[in-house]
């Protein structure tokens, strides 16, 4: 049996202010479901700030669909505040036991409107 895992993070950190962070963070953390916060979907990411940038990743376990519309129209707003058209974030999957197709990765986008671009490259 195996433990498998995967890891994401943006390829740039983008400009914004403090305030713009915290807002970016709050509706990160808040519940998707107004009704029953118990059927949202862990998404395992996470929000830095530093020197007057916010950085997205997911140290373990990221699963996108688990982002609520709020929190991705916001970074889209701060996606396009940077004069970006899209965000680009990398994935890692790995196995704690290597065997065929135990590791791998990929990359999405998030555009300026929110919406999450799984296959990028076809774009």
């Amino acid at each position: 049996m195996s433990t498998c895992y995967s890891l994401a993070a943006a390829n740039v950190a983008l400009k914004c202010s403090e305030e713009q962070y915290k807002k970016l963070h709050g509706l990160l953390h808040s519940p998707v479901s107004d009704e029953d916060p118990s059927d949202d979907i862990f998404h395992g990411y996470d929000v830095s700030y530093n020197d007057g940038q916010v950085f997205f990743y997911a140290e373990e376990n990221q699963n996108w669909e688990g982002l609520s519309e709020n929190f991705l129209k916001y970074l889209g707003e701060i996606i396009a505040q940077n004069n970006l058209s899209t965000l680009a974030i990398g994935v890692c999957y790995y196995s704690d036991k290597i065997s065929p197709g135990s590791v791998g990765g990929s990359c999405y986008t998030i555009d300026t409107d929110g919406h999450i671009d799984l296959d990028p490259d076809t774009a």
